[in-house]
């Protein structure tokens, strides 16, 4: 007695990944009875990682998700073969203002696959051009909303893997229509824009060079206090002038750009 094989069901498809199918034509089958035996040959191929959306006169029929030879009446069939394979998409550069005003140029690269075929097929135009133009509003909408670079908080120099994030599910609320799955959203340019370039990049410069007097300040202090405590230790008296001088020096010598040149005063 063979064993009976339990009815397994899909619980994980969700309503929108399930495609209602038409019927053909009734034109397109009464002009197939007609003309056989021509239509015997209504045969196409699809390959892996592709589907098939069959429309009999206009209309939708049905999508072929299966791999190899088919058959379906050729009188009023229309086949379009969407890839399901993952793509990827550049975002051209764009010039956007960000957080603080400043303009910067940025550009994407946007990993999706296409998810529903009947979606892409027949509820978008061009489901090509339709993921453009969304990715490119969305990395306007997101970049706008941060610093290109900051000392406190976010920045898109130093947060690009959560503005990633951010980015992808900015894109896929907009794309959910078109069936397209989006996979990834990463910068793949990003930098100050030509006009200001210059100018950032000499704040960048200026604020370098004021962090490392700041440090070498700090430490020719730290240094002058230990070496007056040193000479007070061995009792090497100095007159509040002296001790003046000594500072003066001292400081000279090490926070100076060029050689410092010891006088001696003779008098």
């Amino acid at each position: 007695m063979s064993e009976k094989r339990p009815l397994v069901m899909n619980i994980n498809r969700t309503e929108e990944d399930i495609d209602t199918e038409g019927k053909p034509s009734i034109i397109a089958t009464v002009l197939g009875y007609l003309c056989l035996p021509l239509t015997l040959f209504s045969c196409y191929e699809l390959d892996q990682g592709e589907e098939a959306v069959l429309l009999s006169y206009g209309a939708y029929w049905k999508t072929q998700k299966e791999p190899g030879c088919h058959w379906a009446n050729c009188i009023g069939r229309e086949i379009k073969k969407i890839s399901k394979k993952h793509q990827t998409l550049e975002v051209p550069v764009n010039k956007i203002l960000d957080l603080h005003g400043n303009p910067v140029t940025v550009s994407g690269i946007v990993t999706y696959y296409v998810k529903n075929s009947k979606k892409a097929t027949l509820d978008v135009e061009d489901y090509h051009q339709f993921i453009l133009s969304q990715a490119t509003a969305s990395m306007k909408r997101v970049v706008s909303q941060y610093p290109y670079e900051s000392n406190e908080g976010d920045s898109l120099k130093l947060e690009s893997a959560v503005i990633g994030t951010e980015l992808v599910n900015d894109l896929q609320q907009k794309v959910q229509v078109a069936g397209i799955k989006v996979v990834s959203f990463q910068f793949n340019e990003m930098s100050y824009a030509p006009e200001i370039a210059q100018v950032m990049l000499r704040k960048q410069q200026a604020t370098a060079i004021l962090n490392a007097r700041k440090t070498i300040v700090d430490g020719a202090v730290n240094l002058v206090h230990s070496a007056t405590q040193q000479l007070q230790e061995k009792n090497v008296s100095l007159t509040e002038n002296d001790k003046s001088k000594l500072i003066t020096n001292l400081m000279t010598v090490m926070c100076a750009d060029n050689n410092v040149q010891p006088t001696l005063n003779l008098s």
